[in-house]
């Protein structure tokens, strides 16, 4: 049975099963398709889960649809029972659905189902009643005791306690943001929110493992008790879990203080550290190195010598000289509590960016750093940043972009401050091999590093460095399989160009470019015949693959245009007599595929090649992306918003709020919008409206409450004429539509994570309801 079969048959039986456990007597009461859960052998989607409560892990059965391969699914049926708590699981079959016991050495077979021949839904659907009863009942008698508990299914009820508490938290920290109290300097309010929830688990991870919270906690008070508590925690694991303490942290909310309240009943339920090494074998999957992907490892260790780490990936351990950075306050609480548990030396903990560090010496001279944070630095912060480079480099002053992003002016700072002979191995964004900010690090690297390596790896490029001047003047650059030196003593300047073409050229052109049949663009003398040379180059197959490599558009139409850019990008060209001939063969005539490949024909022949001219060139990223999430809203979201506005009460100016006054006088006003004030003289004002008919009102304050009942459409109003009484309700009638519009952002906030598509929703949707325009509001 083909995969989309396999699932497409997984449906329907979920589907069937939803009915039985709405109208059946079941004590299932949800059924799950392909959850993600973690075994022992590895992160696995099971066809079906029966759960009878999924917050606490309590599933019923597991169902299997083998795929030609029974005993590797007996081997993950296995695993995912343990990963459940659970002594058995079924496999359905073509012909043959099998209940599985793996309440033993090895895996056996309790009971066999026999699938009849034919198609017929019904059949199925009574087969899938006949598996549900039998795990019925094994669900009860088949349940693993407490302390036979897996560490795996430990891991999988600490993921759904993330998964349960993420969604409030994330409509929390997205209304915060909209009140404007949440800065997305840094990463955004969804991120933010997840590395709080992170944060928590670890917290009360950290408290049950020392028992010290108190034995009866109201969900609405946990937050608060594990703050009060965190100070009692030894100091390795004090600092990182009281990240955010500090500042006005933000409130836990109810629901998910009630799945982390759920949590800390249940562990204590199943007495989740007796024994020790379950717990923490446990704790040490879950935060293990094995939930990220892989990276290559950085310099190797050498245990006498300080090591500054810069957002590592995945904690280093067993390293008693460690220095850490990372902004992630999550990520520095779980390899605090990782190394705790294990009893492994702690680290040195600094949580925030690179700028932490504003005076010398570093704490180290063996220096990692993942440099990839590519978002804009907001200008306020921008200030600061620039004053610390000044403090790094002393003797430069550096004229970066405005929108330059974190991971350049990082980068910048930490080749200034680390102190000579330091060795550092830095992850920086491939295109700063292209990028006009990347020349400034070129330069600064060129001037005052040796680059022993530089690997591709793809959308980053890992730099391998030593500060000093003078020595071996070799870098080593890889691309996959691939290996090359460059002796930059034997090439005629320090170019990035030249180490972006010894990074992904093929062997033969790069050779080429190596060879006197190449020279830079500048060398060539400008003749009526190099001229035309260029720009018939610049439209061969080669010419253009080089440009596009090397971040370029199109290249220029005019010879001198193209001199000029390709200084800029480091383009090479064929030498002069090369380019003469080339000249003899091009033609005014319009581009055509024809010409392009005759063009091509002649350059191969004049550049003796035996190799195909075209070269793949890589999707380059943006230095900082346009916008980080790219979300636009439908209309099913402004219909929620409009619904739960209009039920919650638009606010109806003035008849809502003359019921607000004792008695007022009332003038009635008649007029056809819009209005205009044509002059004023003490206290009266003469207004014109479209059909050039006047009349004189008395009073700022009623000007102004006719103007804005003009704009709103209306033709007939009745006023106070008192002015303080009207006044009184045009401040009512502004404060309720700047509380209704804090709520249209709210809301349009939760529903979109882009912030600048939910904050074009909120107008999209104000303008809709006619309401006055939020300048008025802010008068």
């Amino acid at each position: 049975m083909k995969e989309t079969d396999l699932k497409q048959f997984a449906r329907q039986l979920a589907i069937w099963a939803d009915l039985v456990i709405e109208h059946g007597r079941t004590p299932f009461r949800r059924v799950d398709q392909f959850p993600l859960l973690y075994t022992s052998k590895g992160f696995f989607r099971p066809p079906l889960v029966f759960w009878i409560n999924r917050q606490s892990l309590m599933a019923g059965g597991i169902v299997l649809l083998p795929d030609n391969n029974l005993p590797k699914q007996l081997e993950l049926g296995s695993a995912t029972a343990a990963a459940l708590g659970l002594k058995h699981f079924v496999t359905w079959e073509s012909s043959r659905i099998c209940i599985w016991n793996t309440d033993g050495e090895t895996t056996c077979m309790e009971k066999q189902l026999p699938v009849t021949a034919g198609d017929e839904p019904e059949t199925f659907r009574a087969l899938l009643l006949e598996v549900m009863e039998e795990v019925k009942l094994l669900s009860v008698l088949g349940m693993v005791p407490a302390n036979q508990l897996s560490a795996t299914y430990l891991h999988n009820l600490f993921q759904e306690t993330l998964n349960s508490a993420r969604g409030p938290l994330v409509n929390t920290f997205r209304q915060t943001r909209a009140d404007g109290q949440l800065k997305e300097n840094i990463s955004r309010a969804d991120r933010q929110a997840e590395q709080f929830n992170r944060l928590t688990l670890l917290r009360l991870l950290a408290l049950l493992w020392h028992d010290v919270l108190p034995e009866s906690i109201l969900p609405e008070k946990l937050q608060t008790a594990m703050q009060l508590v965190i100070p009692s925690l030894p100091p390795e694991l004090h600092q990182p879990l009281s990240q955010g303490l500090q500042e006005q942290e933000p409130v836990l909310p109810l629901e998910s203080a009630v799945c982390y309240h759920h949590l800390l009943l249940r562990l204590r339920q199943i007495t989740w550290n007796k024994p020790v090494e379950r717990a923490r074998q446990a704790i040490s999957q879950f935060l293990s190195p094995e939930k990220t992907s892989p990276v290559r490892p950085f310099l190797p260790p050498a245990k006498e010598v300080p090591l500054l780490q810069i957002n590592p990936k995945v904690p280093l351990l067993g390293y008693s000289l460690l220095h850490e950075l990372s902004g992630s306050a999550s990520f520095l609480a779980s390899a605090a509590l990782l190394r705790h548990v294990n009893n492994d030396p702690p680290a040195h903990q600094h949580c925030g960016t690179l700028f932490r560090f504003s005076e010398l010496p570093l704490p180290a001279t063996r220096i990692q750093g993942q440099l990839t944070n590519r978002r804009r630095v907001p200008r306020d912060v921008r200030q600061r940043y620039d004053a610390l480079l000044r403090a790094s480099w002393p003797t430069r002053r550096f004229d970066l972009p405005p929108d330059s992003p974190y991971w350049v002016l990082e980068t910048i700072h930490l080749l200034g401050m680390s102190p000579m002979n330091a060795e550092l191995e830095l992850e920086i964004p491939s295109s700063w091999l292209i990028a006009p900010c990347g020349q400034t690090l070129w330069t600064l690297i060129s001037e005052n590093f040796q680059l022993h390596t530089v690997t591709w790896e793809e959308q980053t490029t890992i730099l391998s460095l030593q500060k000093q001047r003078g020595g071996v003047d070799i870098t080593k650059v890889i691309y996959r399989q691939t290996e090359r030196q460059i002796d930059w003593s034997e090439t005629t300047g320090r170019t990035r160009a030249l180490l972006l073409f010894s990074l992904l050229l093929p062997d033969p052109i790069y050779q080429l470019l190596q060879s006197d049949r190449f020279q830079p663009c500048r060398e060539i003398s400008t003749t009526a015949a190099t001229d035309q040379g260029l720009r018939a180059y610049s439209r061969t197959l080669l010419g253009r693959r080089l440009w596009k490599l090397l971040g370029g558009d199109e290249p220029a139409d005019t010879a001198d245009q193209i001199r000029q850019q390709s200084d800029m990008l480091g383009w090479p060209v064929p030498a002069e007599d090369i380019l003469c001939r080339l000249s003899l063969s091009a033609t005014n005539e319009p581009r055509s595929d024809r010409h392009q490949q005759e063009q091509d024909q002649t350059l191969t022949e004049l550049l003796k090649l035996s190799t195909d001219l075209d070269f793949p060139v890589p999707q380059w990223q943006e230095t900082h992306p346009a916008s980080s999430v790219r979300q636009v809203a439908t209309s099913n979201h402004r219909q929620r918003i409009v619904h739960n506005l209009k039920a919650r009460g638009l606010p109806d100016f003035p008849e809502q709020y003359l019921y607000q006054l004792d008695s007022p006088e009332l003038t009635r006003y008649h007029f056809q919008p819009p209005l205009q004030v044509t002059s004023e003289l003490l206290g009266q004002y003469e207004l014109i409206d479209s059909t050039q008919a006047s009349f004189i009102v008395q009073g700022e304050a009623t000007v102004e409450a006719l103007n804005l009942c003009a704009k709103l459409g209306r033709c007939e109003v009745e006023l106070p004429v008192d002015q303080q009484q009207l006044n009184s309700i045009l401040t009512s009638y502004r404060n309720d539509l700047l509380q209704l519009r804090q709520e249209l952002s709210r809301q349009a906030h939760v529903l979109l994570e882009n912030p600048q598509a939910a904050e074009r929703l909120s107008k999209k949707i104000w303008h809709e309801l006619n309401l006055p325009p939020w300048k008025w509001l802010e008068h």
